[in-house]
């Protein structure tokens, strides 16, 4: 099974996965880790590079951070030449739409390689303007109406 691990800033990584498991149930080989004020960055790094090893059973592991180019990205691109050894994939930007993808096709026993771009694909898509795609698709309001935010006359 494909473990995962999620590195962010604070405590995104653990709402994320609090999230997921509340949608699809307790998740095993999944991980988190936190980046704190005041935390030494290259220990944060050095433990990205041991859960890596520990969530490793050969069908490899998948990183998500929270930013490309800040510091738990950061860090997985630094510790590349030892986290080379592991079959891992890094993606940024992690969101619960993605994470979910993600559980879900490790249960289907997809692999590693297959997974990331339907997993980015499934991030992006998971992004929407709520109200906009109401109007879209006549789910509220109508032609001569549209969803204003006042729902005291209920056009909705």
């Amino acid at each position: 099974m494909v473990g995962i691990l999620i590195a962010t800033h604070g405590e995104l990584a653990a709402g994320l996965l609090n999230a997921a498991e509340l949608i699809i149930g307790k998740q095993e080989k999944c991980k988190v880790l936190g980046l704190y004020h005041g935390d030494d960055i290259t220990a944060f790094g050095n433990l990205i590079c041991k859960e890596v090893g520990e969530l490793d059973d050969g069908d490899g592991v998948l990183v998500f951070t929270d930013l490309f180019s800040a510091s738990p990205a950061n860090q997985v691109a630094l510790k590349y030449p030892l986290l080379r050894e592991y079959k891992f994939k890094a993606i940024t930007g992690v969101n619960l739409p993605m994470l979910l993808e993600a559980i879900g096709k490790r249960m289907a026993q997809e692999d590693l390689d297959s997974m990331v771009d339907a997993l980015i694909e499934s991030g992006q898509y998971g992004i929407k303007d709520l109200i906009g795609e109401l109007n879209k698709k006549s789910l509220i309001g109508n032609k001569e109406t549209s969803y204003n935010g006042d729902n005291s006359a209920g056009t909705y």
